[in-house]
């Protein structure tokens, strides 16, 4: 099964995705989060999404508990974001919400200002599965930023931008 998870994940890293960072409030009102490429919408009746958070993170301990999450979909200009909240730059914990303007949305979950979108979601369902929950979201609300530049997405192990081929 080693080979088969390896090749799996090779694969799957070829998989060009948006790159958002998911984060929560705590009930002791500590914010956390985790830059997360496992986003996808579910259902637009009810507007729901799901996200999958790795367990051994300090959000994928605290996710069910904090009853709410926003996902903030990164801008091209917001590679620093990604890359504190996926902690190559060093950054941990709390100290994570230092990069960036991060507010408190109407669930209480922190979110991004000026994100490309920013979701704000209740908890409606975790999943248990292997090394990550799978969770749904209930949308309650939404901002989309018409001042965002492209977005930002992760493939092949790196940041990057979309753009259009030429015909």
């Amino acid at each position: 099964m080693t080979a088969v998870r390896d090749h799996f994940k090779q694969g799957m890293r070829r998989l060009a995705s948006g790159v958002c960072v998911i984060a929560a409030r705590t009930p002791e009102s500590r914010r956390c989060g985790i830059t997360a490429t496992a986003v996808s919408s579910l259902t637009a009746e009810p507007p729901s999404l799901l996200v999958c958070i790795n367990k051994t993170t300090w959000l994928g301990a605290e996710i069910e508990r904090a009853g709410a999450f926003s996902v903030n979909l990164l801008s091209h200009a917001q590679k620093d974001v990604g890359m504190a909240f996926s902690g190559i730059s060093g950054h941990a914990g709390e100290d994570r919400f230092t990069v960036g303007e991060w507010s408190a949305g109407i669930t209480g979950a922190p979110v991004l200002v000026d994100a490309a979108a920013a979701f704000e979601c209740a908890v409606d369902h975790v999943v248990d599965r292997g090394t990550h929950f799978v969770v749904i979201g209930l949308v309650r609300s939404v901002v989309n930023s018409p001042e965002a530049d492209t977005a930002l997405i992760y493939a092949d192990g790196d940041f990057g931008v979309c753009a259009p081929i030429d015909a």
